[in-house]
């Protein structure tokens, strides 16, 4: 039973979980060893959203900020490299000019 606060999540919020095959584990492997650490999220310590529904987070200890864009279905990160002002991003924020 609910409290009338709460709700049904909606339907596009519930997924099943997907176990990786052999070969999905040996991809991955070869993958992180070609491009590097996986694109995931480490330690997630802020977030915003843009005008543009855009899920902004902060992920100090992957030293990225991920952007994550339903509307596309569609992520990226952004990712510190040396010479860059990302170090570690403790916080994020979004302008009204939808700057990061």
């Amino acid at each position: 039973m609910l409290i009338s606060t709460e709700r049904e999540p909606p339907a596009h919020a519930v997924a099943a979980a997907h176990g990786n095959t052999r070969l999905g584990q040996t991809r991955n492997r070869f993958l992180t060893y070609a491009y590097g650490d996986p694109s995931v999220l480490r330690a997630p310590r802020h977030l915003v959203t843009d005008p543009q529904q855009r899920l902004i987070i902060s992920d100090p200890a992957g030293k990225a900020l991920h952007v994550l864009d339903p509307k596309r279905k569609a992520s990226f990160r952004i990712v510190a490299d040396r010479g860059r002002c990302l170090g570690e991003p403790m916080g994020v924020a979004v302008d009204a000019a939808d700057n990061i």
